[in-house]
């Protein structure tokens, strides 16, 4: 599944519940196409796994940390997840990925300023 075409990144490798892996996507939009989400349905009823996805929420064109969780399974698995979920500050990784992302442009623009000067 090409996320571009698709509108999700799709992992089979990155969560486990109870031993199991589960299917995650995260949708590469404000939102996981309907038909991309009733595909991924029937591929974890297909190959009995369950299924969670993410959607991060945006505002002015930015993601700003809440997010949206769709869960296919069992219930155990809908109450775990949320609480998996709840342990991860969302936004306090954007701010640690825009300082560090902020490091490296700034980084990138002294190299060359410093090269140049001997």
């Amino acid at each position: 599944m090409r996320p571009d075409i698709c509108g999700a990144i799709v992992m089979f490798d990155h969560l486990t519940w109870l031993g199991d892996g589960v299917i995650v996507a995260v949708a590469t939009g404000s939102g996981m196409p309907q038909a991309t989400f009733e595909w991924l349905k029937g591929l974890a009823a297909l190959s009995q796994k369950n299924l969670l996805t993410l959607e991060f929420e945006q505002e002015n064109d930015a993601y700003n940390g809440d997010y949206q969780l769709h869960m296919v399974g069992p219930e155990a698995f809908k109450r775990d997840m949320v609480q998996h979920f709840k342990t991860i500050d969302t936004k306090r990784l954007l701010r640690r990925r825009k300082e560090m992302v902020t490091l490296a442009f700034d980084h990138m623009w002294l190299t060359p300023m410093a090269a140049s000067a001997s």
